[in-house]
């Protein structure tokens, strides 16, 4: 009776044993990490009661190897082998209670890269993983084994840096700059990766994980906005943080529900001294926060998948307005700005056809403008979409010329109407010889390949008069007027002397 009683219970165990083993094997039903852990520690102990030592040495040494392995995945990233938010997060975690102990101090940088989807958008996610991959390779070679970099996601990054104070924060985030600041080669492909670094220390800016994290993140899109490179948190930065999470969640409604509106800065023709165009300007008047430049939120709205809706209703807003005005006997162009993201967007050109034959414009009544930056992004693809564009009969425009770099193969193949001198070289020009040699060199250029030039944040009467001198074509800026609702900039055109006068005409009335 005993022996039938034994062999039932081997026979018991050995069923146990071979379903945990198929479940150990499979991974089936088994989740999460620590039900596999249990389940493996069950199979161990039904081979330790069944006494087989050879099959619970070899399955033990198996399973202590998946151990390995399952612990290493629920622990790193799987693109880039860092540690993962989980392993920060314990990290950290360590390093404040050793600083607590020790009365030592603690820093944390979270990071990101700027622009990274456009990558993305533009050259797809494998090319995109592949750019990770490298960044993270550089990255954390820079580190020495007391620091951790962790991926957090996406091409968010975070670095533990124990006993660390403000300088020596500084300079690890000043190295990675550095490391960065150079293209990357992906599959022949050039690529920037320049990163936007916030750095939270502790016990000056926080106690805890979350908190250094969140102050951590304020401070990196504090770099971010203000193209610094890197940034150490501030409190007065905290507000601006609670602003832009506003923002980001009131943008979709506010495009949707008419918080928008479209300002008109004029372009007066240097030749004729009279306004041909229009450039139109975004404003959001956010019911809480007042009204808000395009500076403050078309970013956004480009981070965060909003920008394809936007361009939408400023192309119909700008379409239909010039309408209303070749129904007031008002003929200028309208110039929009365009996003690299637009281009990308299927149907955007059927779109823009659709938008003109409603209102029952002529493409020529309309320009359309890319900064030179984007243009470089992706050049051949840009070039594709301006030829369609120029076929359609859009006037088109670089925009922010000169602050790229711009092969002149590609410039003299473009088919562009207008090259626009970045406000930057036109501002203090008058000031500056070595921008006033600059802007002469853009107008040359231009014109010999037969492209007219803009210059654009005009400031005063010198910086007029001197471009006017150097045979720029079109001039726009605050001295000339400010942006105006499309109401005022009616009441302007009749009552400015750039309306009904030439300009020589103009400056000799106020001399």
């Amino acid at each position: 009776m005993n022996s039938i009683h034994t062999r039932l219970q081997r026979l018991f165990i050995s069923g146990a044993l071979l379903a945990l083993l198929m479940l150990a094997g499979t991974g089936y039903a088994i989740d999460s990490l620590p039900l596999r852990l249990l389940t493996d520690g069950v199979l161990l102990l039904l081979l330790a009661l069944l006494g087989t030592r050879t099959t619970f040495s070899v399955v033990s040494e198996r399973l202590q190897r998946q151990h390995r392995e399952l612990v290493h995945q629920a622990l790193h990233d799987a693109l880039t082998d860092l540690p993962n938010r989980h392993l920060l997060y314990n990290r950290l975690d360590q390093g404040l209670q050793l600083a607590v102990n020790q009365g030592g101090q603690l820093a944390l940088l979270v990071m990101d890269l700027d622009r990274f989807k456009e990558v993305n958008d533009t050259l797809g996610h494998h090319q995109g993983d592949l750019l990770l991959k490298e960044v993270s390779r550089k990255v954390a070679g820079l580190m020495n084994k007391d620091m951790t970099v962790a991926r957090l996601g996406g091409d968010e990054f975070g670095i533990v840096l124990p006993d660390t104070d403000t300088d020596s924060a500084t300079a690890v985030a000043r190295r990675i700059l550095m490391a960065l600041e150079q293209q990357i080669s992906i599959e022949g492909v050039q690529l920037e990766a320049k990163p936007s670094i916030g750095i939270a220390l502790f016990p000056q800016h926080g106690g805890d994980t979350e908190t250094l994290l969140q102050r951590a993140d304020v401070a990196m899109y504090q770099a971010k906005h203000n193209k610094l490179g890197y940034c150490i948190y501030e409190e007065t930065h905290n507000p601006h943080s609670r602003r832009r999470l506003q923002l980001i969640t009131d943008l979709r409604a506010a495009i949707q529900s008419d918080q928008l509106m479209l300002h008109y800065q004029p372009k007066v023709d240097l030749h004729s001294g009279r306004t041909t165009g229009a450039e139109a300007l975004v404003r959001w008047h956010h019911p809480d926060l007042g009204t808000l430049g395009p500076e403050e939120f078309v970013e956004l709205a480009e981070e965060h998948g909003l920008i394809n809706l936007m361009t939408d209703w400023v192309l119909g807003e700008a379409i239909h307005q010039c309408r209303q005005w070749q129904n007031q006997g008002i003929d200028i162009t309208i110039a929009v700005n365009l996003s690299p993201h637009n281009l990308h967007e299927p149907g955007f050109l059927d779109k823009l056809r659709e938008m003109l034959e409603l209102a029952s414009i002529d493409a020529s009544q309309i320009e359309l403008e890319l900064t030179e930056t984007a243009m470089m992004t992706d050049m051949n693809h840009a070039m594709e979409v301006f030829r369609e564009l120029s076929a359609m009969g859009f006037r088109l425009a670089i925009d922010d010329f000169g602050t790229g770099m711009s092969s002149l193969s590609y410039l003299k193949r473009l088919p562009v109407d207008e090259l626009k001198i970045d406000k930057s070289f036109v501002t203090d020009m008058a000031e500056d010889e070595n921008n006033a040699v600059l802007v002469r060199s853009i107008i040359d250029l231009a014109h010999n390949i037969g492209r007219r030039v803009v210059a654009e944040g005009v400031q005063d009467r010198d910086a007029l008069e001197l471009l006017e001198m150097l045979g720029c074509d079109v001039a726009q800026g605050y001295y000339l007027s400010r942006p105006r609702s499309a109401a005022d900039l009616v009441e302007w055109l009749h009552d400015s002397s750039y309306g009904v006068r030439t300009m020589r005409e103009r400056l000799r009335a106020v001399s």
